[in-house]
């Protein structure tokens, strides 16, 4: 037996006694007369394995088979630690008493408890304590009269004041609490039941259950009843909604809310709301949905149905889609579901605008060689059935691509096929009456080859087939096909130089044959929707200056490329081409030089480039410039375009377009932006916006910001807000959203936090001016019970 302390034999006692000036430890295997305790401990920091006690004095009396300790007494056994000032341990009843005050920590649970007196067993699985306060992964305080631990699993407590508030000495009586005459919490199953429990708020008596459940503080999820919130609306009455979560598996749950009308021109019970969630393996889903009956419209029954889902596959699949479905254009205004929310659970935007639903599915494989996608869109109009629309009814495309090489021949291929199809089926309202579906086939091959002396000719050669299918245009014919071979060689010579002084110096002559054969179509000018997948995207044609797969065409082209680059960051230079066109149809093209001057520099701060091309009279008929530059806590950019009607350029109309972007972080909490787009050639392309931001952090934070439309003379689009984090926990926050196509909101957010309790309520004016609904005013509060630790304001209550 080691000991480093010294022995001593008191009088008038059978008993040894190990003390020392500061602590004394008995290792005795005398001590653990049964399996309960170790026969023997060991004084290993940190190993609770085994059983050992820390005190200023330990008396052991073998004639009644006890031991005694007193001062500091510190008792540990497999995660547990018991800290009182005197503790006697019998042999005979295997029973430990300890004189409080104690304090019990179990770290297989995260419990503390703290009592005046305790009787424990041997191994102190089971106990009785009097005067008892409990905390349960130091968030639940349970006090109680007597508390008493029983199978190595249920904890009662008679009688029992339970809340997750904090308790102060100066207010003694928490936010809220659950008194019972017993309780009873089941380790295992995680579970605290009460038995005649009362809901007090502020010591107030407002509910009384014979029976009431609760999940322990390590549950992450458990089924009842969630935040219930109450909401008065001019629209629909005042309601009570009371949701109701439902565990429905490890990864799934579901939530029932039903509204209760209080007050109002609805039925009773009139709807009821619900939300799936589920994660699985390689993604997840979320159902909203809600069903209503009112005397609102015309029709008995109403709802509505979104429903979003992700999954990434390890072969590398991916599926998203979205619906949308509703029963008349007015339901979701005027019962406000989302009430903002805009977001599943797992992040996805639900993509939910007042003017449309959008449904959608998405299927893609990309790899480095190889993209597949299929996509497809079905958008249902929530306007006033005389409102005109822009947009189509159905939008599909679906595209393969493959890079490839093959053996025996150089270079590489690509094979490229896209099918997409608009539809429209709003009505004689849709500007758009013309549906359109179209196909495209194409093979390319391409080939760099080295000739020695620094010469590189690129080879190229493609072909390519469009199938146009119109419908409900009586100006177009019913189908339009083409067939198109392009090839494409160029000769360029690279050079670069850097002289001694660091200059650096580039020039690249070439020249460059194409030959282009295809079949002419007539097809309409379209919105970008049904030509996103064309020759000029997998097979980069857009890089030639001039060019048209409807039209035939062989030419030559020489041009060279020079740019000087100085050490003091500034580059000069510029480029010339020449066309030379040996095959066209009259009227279609005409030769032409183009001459490019361009100047640039760039620091770390400033960057600049700006450019001017001439035809063939010294003209000038493209600019195009741009700038920005930063500061520590500023910056700003602009870029300027105008490019005028040329053949040389093959330009048919004009671009005159001017941009402007800056931003000033002055603070780390406040900050100023602006931008401006100025589009004189075109209209409704012009507008001005500015912003405001200010968060510093602690106590205010507010944020404006508007966009102007130059054609029109009137704001598209104000938002503001104002929010205010007030001493005693609250939050306050006024906002006002202003959108001229969609809806006008103007409100108020009042929140409270505390370690225990979360309100959140909402007063607000709202009118969607898409549907032309009549304004609502609604006012909801929302109140939930619970932990919230590390979210309040340290309010000690």
């Amino acid at each position: 037996m080691m000991m480093n302390t010294r022995l001593m034999q008191p009088p008038r006692r059978r008993s040894l006694t190990i003390s020392g000036s500061v602590t004394a430890m008995v290792v005795a295997a005398a001590f653990v007369l049964s399996a309960a305790f170790s026969t023997g401990f060991a004084q290993v920091a940190g190993d609770f394995s085994g059983t050992f006690l820390v005190s200023d004095e330990i008396y052991f009396d073998r004639a009644n088979d006890t031991i005694e300790a007193h001062g500091n007494v510190e008792v540990f056994f497999e995660g547990m630690k018991l800290t009182a000032p005197s503790v006697v341990y019998d042999g005979i009843s295997e029973r430990v008493s300890v004189a409080g005050p104690i304090v019990l920590y179990d770290a297989a649970s995260g419990s503390t408890t703290f009592g005046d007196f305790a009787d424990l067993s041997a191994d102190m699985q089971n106990f009785v304590v009097a005067a008892a306060r409990h905390i349960l992964s130091d968030e639940l305080q349970v006090a109680a009269g007597q508390m008493e631990r029983r199978e190595g699993r249920y904890t009662d407590w008679t009688p029992v004041v339970a809340s997750y508030c904090k308790v102060c000495e100066t207010r003694p009586t928490p936010l809220w609490e659950i008194r019972a005459q017993r309780a009873t919490h089941d380790q295992i199953a995680r579970m605290i039941y009460f038995r005649h429990a009362q809901f007090r708020v502020a010591g107030v008596p407002l509910a009384y259950a014979p029976y009431l459940s609760m999940p322990d503080p390590t549950v992450e999820r458990a089924t009842g009843f969630v935040r219930a919130s109450i909401r008065s609306s001019t629209a629909t009455g005042t309601t009570l909604r009371l949701p109701y979560f439902i565990v429905t598996g490890d990864h799934s749950d579901l939530t029932l809310t039903p509204s209760i009308t209080m007050a109002g021109n609805v039925n009773p019970i009139n709807t009821l709301e619900a939300r799936y969630r589920q994660s699985f393996a390689y993604g997840d889903l979320e159902i909203n949905s809600a069903i209503s009956r009112d005397n609102l419209t015309r029709l008995r029954d109403r709802g509505y149905v979104f429903a979003n889902g992700g999954f990434a596959y390890p072969s590398g699949w991916n599926l998203s889609f979205q619906l949308q479905m509703a029963s008349d254009r007015q339901y979701l205004q005027n019962y406000n579901f989302f009430n903002g929310r805009t977001e599943t659970f797992r992040g996805d935007v639900l993509n939910y605008a007042t003017s449309t639903l959008n449904s959608n599915i998405n299927v893609n494989r990309i790899r480095t060689d190889e993209i597949i996608q299929f996509n497809a869109t079905f958008l249902d109009t929530l306007q006033a059935p005389t409102t005109t629309t822009d947009h189509p009814s159905r939008v599909m495309a679906g595209e393969y691509a493959r890079w490839f090489t093959i053996r025996g021949i150089p270079g590489d291929f690509l094979f490229n096929t896209v099918a997409q199809s608009d539809y429209n089926e709003f009505g004689p309202s849709n500007a758009r009456q013309r549906d359109i579906a179209r196909s495209f086939t194409g093979l390319r091959w391409s080939e760099t080859w080295k000739l020695g002396g620094g010469l590189l000719l690129d080879t190229e050669a493609a072909a390519f087939s469009d199938n146009y299918r119109f419908r409900d245009d009586p100006t177009l014919p019913n189908g339009q096909s083409s067939a198109n071979g392009l090839g494409v060689v160029t000769l360029r010579w690279p050079i670069e130089v850097t002289q001694a002084s660091g200059i650096r110096h580039s020039f690249e002559p070439y020249i460059r044959q194409l030959a282009l054969e295809g079949d002419a179509m007539r097809i309409p000018d379209v919105d970008g929707t049904i030509d996103v997948f064309d020759p000029n995207g997998r097979f980069a044609l857009s890089r030639f200056r001039r060019f048209d797969p409807n039209l035939d065409l062989t030419l030559t082209e020489i041009g060279a490329a020079y740019m000087a680059h100085f050490t003091n960051g500034w580059s000069l230079g510029g480029r010339i081409e020449q066309d030379y066109f040996w095959h066209t149809k009259p009227g279609q093209y005409t030769g032409g030089r183009l001459y490019t001057g361009e100047l640039g520099y760039r620091s770390s701060r400033l960057s600049f480039n700006a450019s001017r091309s001439f035809n063939d009279d010294f003209l000038a008929i493209a600019d195009r410039a741009s700038i920005g530059y930063a500061w520590q806590h500023a910056s700003f950019d602009a870029a300027y375009t105008r490019i005028g009607i040329d053949p040389v350029l093959s330009t048919t109309s004009k671009t005159n377009l001017l941009s402007a972007n800056a931003r000033i972080d002055a603070n780390d909490a406040f900050t100023l932006r602006a931008n401006i787009a100025r589009d004189t050639e075109a209209t409704d392309a012009s507008f001005a916006s500015a912003g405001i931001d200010f968060d510093n952090g602690m106590a205010w934070r507010s944020s404006l910001g508007a966009n102007y439309s130059i054609d029109d003379g009137e704001f598209d689009r104000q938002d503001l807000s104002i929010g205010h984090e007030m001493p005693w926990g609250g939050d306050m926050e006024f906002f006002y959203n202003f959108d001229r196509e969609e809806r006008r909101i103007v409100g108020l957010n009042l929140d409270y936090i505390s370690e225990c309790i979360l309100v959140e309520s909402q007063i607000l004016r709202r009118r969607s001016v898409i549907d032309d609904a009549a304004s609502a005013i609604e006012l909801s509060v929302s109140v939930e019970f619970g932990s919230f630790e590390g979210r309040g304001r340290g309010a000690c209550r």
